[in-house]
């Protein structure tokens, strides 16, 4: 599952930078929080900071339920 979700996840960021060149994920905005002193250097360029950017993606999933059930629920009991 958790794969997937990466697969699903650096696609969608592959095209973010690649074909797109825009931050379409809102980067910017998490940058901007952790470093505000470096922002107002960037915030004009970000979209070309972002498309050049390296992107760490880390996955961890939790399967609660599989949603299948031992009995069919149109048996009677």
């Amino acid at each position: 599952m958790a794969g997937e979700v990466e697969d699903k996840v650096r696609l969608a960021l592959e095209k973010a930078q690649g074909e797109y060149r825009v931050d379409i994920l809102n980067f910017g905005e998490s940058f901007h929080r952790k470093y505000p002193k470096v922002w107002p250097k960037l915030k004009d360029s970000w979209d070309e900071v972002f498309a050049g950017s390296g992107v760490n993606i880390t996955v961890e999933a939790h399967l609660r339920r599989s949603g299948l059930e031992t009995k069919r629920t149109s048996e009677k009991e």
